[in-house]
């Protein structure tokens, strides 16, 4: 007994009545065959080519020769004979009656015979159809095959162009589905490799060698920079401060994302750094006295990336290409981070109390919005006017009683330097998490679009909002937007002293914090 088959056999007439009319669902049929159909390894010509072929010889009178009938033109119009013998599925029991009614009128019709209301009653046999063959046979045969041509041509190249598009959505899935795997099999097999390089290899001497400039440094900020080391990886050496905020937490931040991401096992359209190694600096590198702490070594992303000037200089249709797939990717991220525990206390894990607020157990929407304003008010210290003061104190307002709580883990720090495109303008990777953690989703867009033009802004909006079927709140954007000016600002004032970016700093803090102004409900003269 095979394997599949079944414990008790089907009797002949329950056979006979699942023919007719099965019991799971002709719905359920047509979905079974169709699959079946599309699914056939063969050229989309010919499948339709033997299905227009089975459909068209069920219109003929031929009861019992279906099969062999339709292999033959299956054969003579080169079509696939699996399909032809889907299509002979159309004339079956239920419907060969109308099948016939039809053939016959119509090929009395030609022949000028007049029709007979009563010829088909008695049903049809071979015996009947010889003894009224110029009455019966010959006008279904000439009715059938006029139907059969009609059938074939409405049904080939409708039928066509529904498979190849079917064929062609297939075979691209299965190729990005390769394509995806290869990457991640490449990036297993680097990731292994990096892992081997870095055990027999000194740090102090790496450490050593980035302090006297042997490597390329790729970026450097207020708290941290980045050096390119060999065999794909790069070093972070941190700050334990740096003046805005703990560096730290931000470091352990990363770190803590990094390996959360890494534990989910998921296949990602895009690569994210791994986490090779991490330490504190000791006293006597000469790192230590500049200041530097901590040092992080991370798997080095492949592409490139594309500032804000080379985004200028791309033609239109790559700039709506470079928006498309940056938006999807961030949506890609967020659904990544919603399988991340949600729980707040994990975005502080490593942080040292003193930059904790002060009812951090169980704070309030105010001090929630004070914690988000924490480096901002540090950096407000230095201000004796009281003017980034009083706009952090508007802001605070404006996030404690105009938003819901986040609920939402986000990137923190997404932009054009941290994303990283290949030849197709796909993105390929997605860098520097230490920024990472609860918020709204127009945190990141608003940081994406910041340094964008104007007329890329609103593409940008809308792209996220098509590919995540959510809609975003402009005021959140616009004040994320004011958040990120006044941050901007006060480190070309306080920290940098950059009197040209401080100036151009100031003035969009204006702007930006006059549109929120606007875009603020009115409330009433009592309030």
């Amino acid at each position: 007994m095979s394997l599949f088959s079944r414990r008790i056999q089907k009797s002949f007439n329950k056979k006979a009545r699942d023919f007719v009319w099965p019991r799971i669902g002709w719905k359920r049929v047509f979905s079974y065959y169709r699959k079946r159909l599309f699914r056939i390894n063969d050229g989309a010509n010919a499948i339709a080519s033997g299905l227009a072929c089975g459909m068209a010889v069920s219109m003929t009178p031929f009861i019992g020769l279906h099969l062999l009938l339709t292999a033959g033109a299956c054969l003579l119009f080169r079509g696939n004979v699996i399909a032809g013998m889907i299509g002979t599925l159309v004339g079956n029991p239920a419907t060969f009656p109308f099948i016939w009614i039809f053939s016959y009128y119509i090929g009395t019709f030609i022949l000028g015979i007049e029709p007979d209301p009563t010829a088909l009653h008695a049903g049809l046999s071979y015996e009947i159809l010889k003894e009224q063959f110029m009455t019966l046979f010959l006008p279904l045969i000439i009715g059938g095959v006029l139907i059969a041509t009609i059938v074939w041509f409405s049904t080939y190249y409708p039928l066509r162009n529904v498979i190849q598009r079917y064929q062609d959505l297939r075979k691209s899935r299965m190729n990005e589905k390769k394509k995806l795997l290869r990457a991640i099999r490449d990036m297993l097999e680097k990731r292994k490799m990096r892992k081997s390089l870095f055990k027999n290899r000194s740090l102090d001497k790496i450490l050593f060698d980035a302090s006297q400039g042997e490597f390329k440094k790729l970026g450097q900020g207020v708290w941290s920079s980045v050096y390119d080391l060999d065999n794909d990886c790069v070093i972070k050496v941190s700050k334990e401060d740096g003046g805005v905020g703990s560096g730290l937490q931000k470091i352990e931040n990363e770190r803590l994302y990094l390996k959360e991401i890494e534990n989910l096992k998921m296949i990602t359209p895009f690569d994210t750094p791994q986490l090779i190694d991490f330490g504190k600096i000791k006293r006597y590198t000469p790192l230590r006295h500049l200041d530097f702490r901590y040092w992080t070594i991370l798997s080095k992303l492949d592409g490139f990336t594309i500032q804000a000037e080379k985004f200028d200089k791309l033609a239109n249709d790559e700039q709506i290409k470079v928006v498309r797939n940056i938006t999807k990717a961030l949506y890609s991220l967020h659904k990544i981070f919603d399988r991340l525990p949600r729980d707040k206390s994990a975005q502080n894990k490593f942080a040292n109390d003193a930059f904790a607020p002060a009812n951090s157990s169980n704070p309030s929407r105010l001090d929630r919005a004070k914690e988000e304003f924490f480096e901002i008010t540090q950096l407000a210290k230095d201000d004796k006017t009281g003017y980034y003061e009083e706009i952090a104190n508007d802001l605070i307002q404006v996030y404690a009683y105009e938003f819901d709580e986040p609920t939402r883990i986000v990137h923190g720090d997404y932009n054009l330097s941290n994303v990283f495109f290949n030849e197709n303008l796909e993105v390929v990777g997605i860098l520097d998490f230490a920024e990472t953690g609860i918020g709204h989703v127009e945190k990141d867009v608003a940081k994406l679009i910041a340094e964008l033009p104007e007329n890329v802004k609103q593409n940008i909006i809308n792209s996220y909002q098509e590919v995540s079927s959510m809609q975003l709140n402009p005021i959140k954007i616009q004040y994320n937007l004011t958040k990120n000016s006044i941050f901007s600002a006060l480190i070309a004032e306080f920290r940098t002293r950059d009197m040209i970016d401080l100036r151009q700093a100031k003035t969009e803090l204006e702007d930006n914090l006059e549109t929120l102004k606007k875009m603020l409900p009115k409330k009433d003269k009592e309030d």
